[in-house]
């Protein structure tokens, strides 16, 4: 019964492992870091999360959102 209890923990953390590593390399090939407006707009027509700076402007969120009809996050780039 231990072995059977042992075998059951190590298989549900390599699931659980497994998961993670193709959840998080489906979103790392998901995000786009385009260095100019054009890269931008192709990204997005590919379904791609874009990462671009933002200087903090409500109007220049509000530009990109008319141009793109993408949703921003305004969060920080680290």
């Amino acid at each position: 019964l231990y072995d059977l209890d042992s075998f059951l923990g190590e298989l549900i953390a390599n699931i659980s492992q497994s998961m993670y590593a193709r959840a998080k390399a489906r979103l790392d090939s998901s995000i786009a870091k385009p260095n100019n407006f054009v890269e931008m707009c192709e990204a997005l027509e590919n379904k791609k999360i874009c990462m671009i700076p933002w200087c903090g402007q409500k109007a220049c969120e509000e530009q990109i959102k008319e141009k793109t009809t993408a949703k921003s996050l305004c969060m920080p780039v680290e």
